[in-house]
């Protein structure tokens, strides 16, 4: 399996493809056409392997991966923070080849108040950061807008492993769930479909 993004966002993608590739047939750089007529590629589709308890079965999800990191922080700063949401935004108009409009989702995501750094991986949330994630302020418009336009987010957890959710928390599929088995959450019946103006 190839991974283009360079350093440390080819060991991220690298990383998490091998969590999903059990779960999801994965197409890595996938084109597609922007409204524009821009053409761009995608870092990764994920197609799930068993469709039946999805809401739709064309479902497909849209990775990208960004690695950028502030060396004192360890956060994304908000300059690159909004460079990833205006490209996932892009991603999100664009009509890929063979799967048309899909959801975008940003990994390791936005939330990160602070990552978590051990022997075995620098971008790993620790708990007590995923569960506050976004609860007041822009930070929860903006998962909310997000939402709208169709833009999640891939992070890891702990308690879920890998989790694709949209809107802050609502769980669209993850490895596990606690201690039972993860799976479709909300993609059980979102449509995963972008919307338009205040719909």
């Amino acid at each position: 399996m190839t991974v283009a993004p360079a350093g440390r966002e080819a060991a991220l993608a690298a990383e998490v493809l091998a969590q999903l590739e059990p779960h999801f047939t994965l197409k890595l750089e996938h084109p597609g056409t922007h409204f524009n007529g821009r053409r761009y590629r995608i870092d990764a589709i994920a197609v799930p392997k068993d469709r039946a308890n999805w809401s739709r079965l064309d479902i497909a999800l849209g990775i990208e991966f960004k690695a950028f990191t502030d060396r004192e922080s360890g956060c994304l700063d908000r300059k690159t923070s909004a460079k990833v949401l205006s490209q996932c935004i892009d991603y999100s108009f664009t009509s890929w080849d063979g799967f048309g409009q899909i959801p975008i989702f940003y990994c390791p995501g936005f939330q990160e108040t602070k990552l978590l750094r051990d022997r075995d991986s620098d971008w790993l949330l620790n708990d007590q950061d995923y569960r506050s994630g976004f609860t007041h302020g822009i930070g929860y418009m903006l998962a909310a807008v997000m939402g709208q336009n169709n833009i999640g987010e891939l992070v890891h957890s702990d308690h879920q492993g890998w989790a694709f959710l949209m809107n802050n928390s609502q769980r669209i599929w993850s490895q596990r769930l606690g201690r039972y088995p993860g799976g479709v959450g909300v993609g059980k019946h979102h449509k995963l479909m972008r919307r338009v103006g205040s719909r």
